[in-house]
C-alpha cells in the first residue's frame, strides 16, 4: 500500500496547485498549504534540469486500490518526462556548445576576433540538424506520454464513477 509519504518523493519546494505564482509568492503559498486536505497534488517550481514542475500527490485516508493505482501511474509518467526532457535538454546544451565553437573556429579565428556567439543563421543550421537527430526519439516519446496518459484519464474517469455510485 502506499502512503502519502512514500510519495512525496524528493521535492524540496513545493506550491500550492491551484497556484500560477511563479515568483517567490509560491514558497510562501507553500508554506501556507502545507496542512492541506489529503487529497491534494502540489506542485513545485520548475525543475532547472527538465523545465518540468515536479509533483507531489497526497493520497486520501484509506485509498482505494484503484486510486492508489491512478496516483503510481501519475508519478511514474512523471518520472518518465522528467528523464527524458533532462537528458534531451542535456543533450541539446551541449551539442549547442559543440556547434558554435566549431563554427567559430571554422569562420572566425582567421579573423583574430574574440567573438563568442554565431549568427541566427549558423544556429538555425544546428537546430535543424538537433531536431533531425532527435525525431525518432520525439515520436517514440509522443506515443508512450499519449499512451500514459489516456490511461490515466481513464482511471481518473473510473474513479470518478466509482466514487459516485458509492
Amino acid at each position: 500500500m502506499l502512503t502519502g509519504s512514500s510519495l512525496s518523493g524528493t521535492l524540496k519546494h513545493v506550491a500550492f496547485r491551484k497556484s500560477n505564482f511563479s515568483t517567490s509568492n509560491s514558497v510562501l503559498l507553500a508554506k501556507k498549504f502545507q496542512a492541506t486536505k489529503k487529497g491534494t497534488t502540489l506542485v513545485g517550481p520548475v525543475s532547472s534540469d527538465s523545465n518540468l514542475r515536479p509533483i507531489k500527490i497526497e493520497l486520501t485516508p484509506n485509498p482505494s486500490s484503484l486510486e492508489e493505482q491512478l496516483v503510481k501511474l501519475r508519478l511514474e509518467t512523471q518520472d518518465f518526462n522528467e528523464k527524458f526532457w533532462t537528458k534531451h535538454n542535456q543533450d541539446f546544451l551541449q551539442q549547442r556548445s559543440e556547434h558554435v565553437q566549431k563554427i567559430l573556429k571554422l569562420n572566425y579565428a582567421k579573423e583574430g576576433l574574440q567573438k563568442s556567439t554565431i549568427s541566427a543563421g549558423e544556429m538555425s543550421e544546428f537546430y535543424r540538424s538537433f531536431l533531425d537527430s532527435k525525431w525518432k526519439d520525439h515520436i517514440d516519446y509522443n506515443l508512450e506520454w499519449q499512451r500514459r496518459n489516456f490511461t490515466i484519464l481513464f482511471l481518473a474517469f473510473k474513479l470518478k464513477i466509482q466514487k459516485f455510485l458509492n
